[in-house]
């Protein structure tokens, strides 16, 4: 499954909200800065849909706030 996901970097805490189009926004403490808020975003999203990390990978906007993610849940 793909989801669109909205990355909001140097949070104080760690958060992520669905919204009811399906989008999730997602709260970071990690810097935009090589890479590291989208590891978090990626444990982030492997913890809220109980999967192993390896099962979520980044589709597209790899270097934007506004990502797409593909969640192999089979």
């Amino acid at each position: 499954m793909k989801i669109t996901v909205r990355v909001i970097p140097n949070a104080k805490t760690l958060k992520v909200e669905k919204h009811s189009d399906g989008t999730l926004k997602v709260w970071v403490t990690g810097k935009p800065f090589r890479g590291a808020a989208t590891l978090e975003v990626i444990d982030a999203l492997s913890a809220f849909y109980k999967i192993p990390k390896s099962l979520v990978t980044i589709v597209k906007g790899l270097t934007s706030r506004n990502k797409v993610f593909n969640i192999d849940n089979d």
